[in-house]
């Protein structure tokens, strides 16, 4: 059986991630609604430490964070695909 199994899991997680790092980076709101979505969120959060930091540094640089995420997901997708084709 060897290593087949694990390439089409790993080459369908890549391409899972591809999909959805692509469909953010070309709706284009992702990242300037990301601070609109966790202001929405922030009131639900049971635990007080999340909660601060959502409204302390989260939602303030919303965009970096928005950023990081969307370029996060690009380059692991990038990755797990890359490995899943050289395995």
């Amino acid at each position: 059986m060897g290593l087949k199994p694990l390439l089409w899991i790993l080459l369908s997680l890549g391409l899972l991630w591809s999909k959805s790092s692509y469909g953010k980076m070309t709706g284009g709101t992702f990242v300037s609604g990301l601070g609109q979505t966790l202001s929405k969120v922030v009131d639900k959060n049971p635990y007080p430490f999340f909660k601060q930091f959502l409204t302390d540094v989260a939602i303030p640089n919303s965009v970096l964070f928005g950023n990081l995420t969307l370029w996060g997901e690009v380059l692991v997708a990038l990755s797990i695909t890359a490995g899943a084709i050289l395995l």
